[in-house]
């Protein structure tokens, strides 16, 4: 009988639960412990504090990050059994690199068999103490910093408080540099202050003031996202953190710099532990005393293109590049999420020789991590390196997040997949790093199939970081070498179009439509734009024609339906959705939109069971369209609270908006709806909140003050209204709403 799988939560749950067991970490190496073996006397003292000593204590100390202290005899009698069967299953020490494998790498923890014998020999013979005079004390540590107290420790204004549920958080806190001339840094450190949030974090320099204006953008500390927008790694280094990972140091004569008027931006990547918990890490940085003598740049290569089918567990993924010139390998970081299986890093030498640089044949997602090599690799000019990762999507995968299992796809989500490896390298001749820029450019190119798709995609990473100025110009870019690249077209009119420009985008989606007459979001686009300048039956006229040749389009379904709702064939619509609801069941875009057709043609019965469909939706399941499944669920949600108002439940009104603002605080709709309802309840303090929120936006963020106004019970809203913009220290809107009130007091 096949085991019962975990789901993705049970697993996430048992990351948890692992990470709080037995963090080891070992500060020596091996070799300088192969004498602890079997034969020696199985005592605490003799035999077992050493291995302890050695391998378990940085962690598991009073301010380390293990979850309970190691460095007694009576804490390690007490859980000797779970510090035994953790060893034996290499599960623990958390050490993933294949032995044989590659060059010797910094901060190895892998127990020796005799080490593992010493200690299985122990727990069966009762776990005696010996002579524990003669024991050599633990480790101590002069403060929480293993390397001592840092030259600059850096830490957020104010804690980030992680929501209780979720799946995968990716938040970049941008932080001013207190430095007032160049420093050089050759070290860093994190100490979390919240153990079991964090699963990793990676840090990066800005020298504009583009990350710090998006992080000021959006509310509390830092902004959502992945990607690192305007943020590089710090002068050709990969610096990272993971839980019970040696400290970062960089590699002799390479410390990167730190400039005067810099933001160091601090990437996490952190999974909900059931309830809302503050996140503040300490950043400690150490510094030279002089500037580097060499540099390093990071070679990355990377394949996203992935599609791995539901039970296929030898998926492949491989890429290589040359390198140009003579270089030392210093540091390597792989990268895939839970279903990355057998990740192969290695160098194809001029001579045709095969040379290991690493392996981990049994990939965990929850302890990865980047590498440092003892000692630099050479590698001559024109050798190879090849990235050869294997993925495992299958039920015998026991770290597979969905059971059974699903298609999988690239993407940025930890239930989506990815194939990275950062390379760290040095070049012997330092006039040659121009050469291995050349060659990231090159690879990049190649990638994406072409000069001008390179440019193309650059564009949408950079619009997904905002960049979008910086993304216009690549799209122009795409476009200077390929006249006739008519996606490109479209995403330069889609930016007019936030801009309001909306001739000069009507014009860029008809020269898409020049070059490509079917292409589906140009034709959705120019659809779009009728449709708002009411030219509804030209409107129509496209989407049906789409429709009858993309069926199986999601947006060209509900665009159709969109637009027989405007002309008033709500009849039309609905049978629209009814022909469709077995073709998009899973999608929770499509029950969102019949919910709403359903509301407007008055069917607030079944409209519920559909809007109930996309609250109830998985929170890992992939949006299905430009619109995230948050900002879907907290529509639905809103509309929930509609329904009830309507039939008079209260109550059930006030939960559904809570709901709605859980899931997404900027809901302006349902912050004014549900400050009325309050008011209605006559509970005014909580009425009086929720408009402080609607109003201390920036202007161009929420209603006027009309029409909030148009929407509270007179006069009782048009007070409270007016309390709180005094409370932001808006006066003269206070004044607009007082006057309000007091025009409404005679019509009562």
């Amino acid at each position: 009988m096949q085991p019962k799988k975990k789901t993705l939560a049970a697993t996430l749950a048992n990351k948890r639960f692992l990470l709080a067991c037995l963090g080891i970490v070992n500060t020596v190496s091996v070799e300088s412990i192969q004498g602890q073996s079997a034969s020696a006397a199985t005592t605490y003292s003799e035999a077992i504090a050493p291995i302890i000593n050695q391998n378990c204590v940085t962690c598991h100390r009073d301010g380390g990050i293990g979850p309970f202290p190691l460095d007694t005899f009576e804490s390690v009698k007490k859980r000797a059994r779970q510090i035994v069967e953790v060893a034996e299953s290499r599960y623990m020490p958390p050490w993933k690199p294949d032995p044989g494998y590659g060059p010797s790498l910094v901060g190895e923890r892998r127990l020796t068999d005799e080490q593992l014998q010493a200690l299985r020999s122990w727990l069966d013979a009762g776990s005696p103490p010996g002579d524990l005079s003669r024991l050599s004390p633990a480790p101590r540590y002069p403060s929480q910093w293993t390397r001592g107290e840092p030259d600059l420790i850096i830490e957020l204004e104010e804690d980030y408080i992680l929501p209780a549920e979720g799946v995968d958080i990716y938040r970049n806190f941008a932080i001013p540099l207190p430095i007032d001339e160049p420093r050089y840094v050759t070290s860093f450190e994190l100490l979390p202050r919240t153990n079991l949030a964090i699963h990793h974090a990676l840090l990066m320099l800005d020298d504009t003031d583009r990350s710090r204006q998006r992080d000021e953008s959006e509310p509390g500390p830092g902004y959502d996202g992945m990607g690192i927008g305007s943020s590089t790694p710090p002068s050709g280094h990969i610096v990272g953190w993971t839980p019970g990972q040696v400290p970062y140091e960089t590699h002799p004569g390479t410390a990167w710099e730190l400039k005067p008027g810099t933001d160091l931006v601090l990437q996490l990547h952190m999974l909900p532990t059931g309830k809302p918990t503050p996140v503040n890490p300490r950043i400690g940085l150490y510094f030279a005393d002089t500037p580097p003598s060499k540099k390093s740049f990071v070679l990355q290569m990377r394949d996203y293109d992935i599609q791995i089918p539901a039970g296929k567990s030898d998926y492949v993924v491989s890429d290589s590049v040359k390198l140009p010139v003579d270089v030392d390998l210093v540091a390597v970081y792989p990268h895939t999420h839970y279903l990355g299986k057998d990740i192969q890093f290695f160098a194809t030498l001029p001579n045709g020789e095969k040379k290991w640089l690493l392996r981990i044949s049994d990939w965990d997602f929850n302890w990865q991590g980047d590498y440092r090599y003892q000692e630099a690799v050479f590698l001559p000019a024109g050798a190879e390196l090849h990235m050869n990762y294997r993925f495992d999507n299958s039920a015998d995968n026991p770290r597979n997040p969905s059971d059974p299992p699903v298609d999988v796809q690239g993407g940025w989500r930890s239930t989506d997949e990815m194939a990275e490896l950062m390379i760290q390298l040095i070049p012997r001749d330092q006039a040659h790093l121009g050469e291995l820029a050349d060659a990231q450019r090159d690879y990049d190119i190649k990638l994406a199939g072409g000069e001008a798709r390179y440019y193309y995609f650059n564009g949408i990473y950079l619009e997904r970081q905002k960049e979008t100025e910086r993304a216009a110009a690549s799209y122009q870019q795409a476009l200077a070498l390929d006249p006739s690249f008519a996606s490109a077209y479209v995403k330069l009119g889609a930016i007019a179009e936030s801009r309001g420009a909306l001739n000069q985008a009507e014009e860029l989606y008809n020269q898409a439509l020049a070059f490509q007459p079917n292409l589906v979001p140009a034709n959705l686009a120019v659809a779009k734009l009728m449709l708002m300048s009411q030219r509804y039956l030209n409107a129509e006229f496209i989407l049906e024609n789409l429709y009858s040749e993309n069926p199986a389009d999601l947006q060209t379904c509900v665009y159709l339906a969109g637009s027989y709702l405007v002309q008033g064939k709500a009849d039309k619509a609905l049978a629209l959705f009814d022909e469709a609801k077995d073709r998009f069941h899973a999608s929770p875009l499509f029950h969102l939109r019949y919910g709403e057709a359903l509301l407007k043609a008055g069917h607030s019965d079944q409209a519920m069971i559909e809007l109930l469909r996309v609250v109830e939706t998985p929170r890992d399941i992939s949006p299905d369209s430009t619109e995230s499944l948050q900002a879907m669920r907290a529509s639905a949600h809103y509309l929930l609270g509609s329904l009830h108002l309507d039939d008079g439940r209260f109550t059930e009104a006030v939960s559904s908006l809570d709901a709605s603002l859980a899931v997404y605080p900027d809901n302006l709709d349902a912050l004014l709806k549900s400050a009325a309802v309050f008011i209605q309840l006559e509970q005014t303090e909580k009425a009086i909140e929720r408009l402080v929120a609607l109003v201390s936006k920036p202007p161009e963020q929420t209603f006027s003050v009309e029409d909030i106004l148009a929407n509270l019970p007179m006069p009782e809203g048009a007070s409270l209204l007016a309390q709180a913009y005094l409370k932001i220290g808006d006066e003269s809107s206070a004044q607009k709403a007082s006057s309000v009130a007091k025009e409404a007091l005679p019509a009562l």
